[in-house]
């Protein structure tokens, strides 16, 4: 079992002014971030046995930086 790399994969919908990037994705976890136009912020978040996109972030738990 794997996790999907591609948005187009995933049936996803992505609202203009925001960027959603898969960092990794196999078949252990997976970690991904996004970010919008109007602020600086970047968040994270990360499931099963995938490194955390933001240092120091909990399994599960959105991160914003």
């Amino acid at each position: 079992m794997t996790y999907a790399t591609v948005r187009t994969n995933l049936n996803y919908s992505q609202s203009a002014g925001n960027t959603v990037t898969v960092v990794s994705a196999t078949g252990t976890g997976w970690s991904a971030t996004a970010k919008n136009n109007a602020t600086a912020k970047t968040c994270g978040i990360f499931v099963g046995n995938a490194t955390p996109p933001i240092t120091g972030q909990l399994e599960g738990a959105p991160t914003c930086l």
